[in-house]
């Protein structure tokens, strides 16, 4: 089903995203594993991968850095091809009431969670529509965008300001035939 594409799946060295990447790797597709701070996980989640006959590599980048997630970009490319399908599932959070937030945790989860997206959706849409080439983007979301729990004030603030940056996304990238979806997996 997705023979010869290319994957790029961002936080994917564990739980839902490293789910993910081995999905698309059992689908026929070749997936760059991201990760910032654990290595050992990324590779294990490559070597996955690798039991399914697909092509992987771990590639570590801090999505919040525009440089890194350039080089990731570059080096995902170099090593398995263009990118097909860009899943952006990296986010950081300390839950914590708004009486308790520290200004650094809202505003690093802000850095993960929306600039980050930002940065890796505009450097691969870029190249997408220079290629002309058609393209997913899968945004892995929250309930949390929509309903505010209590305790999650950076969580809950970055996931709805990444909603409306992916839905707008969506709505230019359209007419470049890259297709855009928010995934928003719940609880069991």
């Amino acid at each position: 089903m997705l023979a010869n594409k290319i994957a790029l799946v961002t936080g994917s060295s564990k739980g839902i995203g490293a789910g993910i990447a081995l999905e698309l790797a059992k689908s026929g597709a070749d997936v760059c594993v991201n990760y910032c701070d654990s290595p050992t996980s990324a590779l294990e989640v490559v070597n996955q991968i690798h039991s399914v006959g697909r092509r992987a590599i771990a590639i570590q980048a801090d999505v919040s850095q525009r440089d890194q997630v350039e080089r990731m970009v570059d080096t995902c490319e170099q090593e398995l091809g263009h990118i097909d399908i860009l899943v952006t599932n990296a986010i950081a959070s300390v839950r914590n009431t708004l009486l308790e937030t520290k200004f650094e945790d809202l505003q690093r989860t802000l850095e993960i969670g929306v600039y980050g997206v930002f940065h890796i959706c505009q450097i691969v849409a870029r190249r997408m529509v220079e290629r002309k080439a058609l393209g997913s983007i899968i945004h892995i979301s929250s309930p949390h965008a929509h309903f505010p729990y209590k305790g999650a004030i950076d969580y809950n603030t970055t996931k709805a300001a990444c909603h409306h940056l992916v839905l707008s996304m969506a709505n230019e990238l359209m007419w470049h035939k890259i297709r855009v979806n928010i995934l928003e997996p719940g609880w069991d």
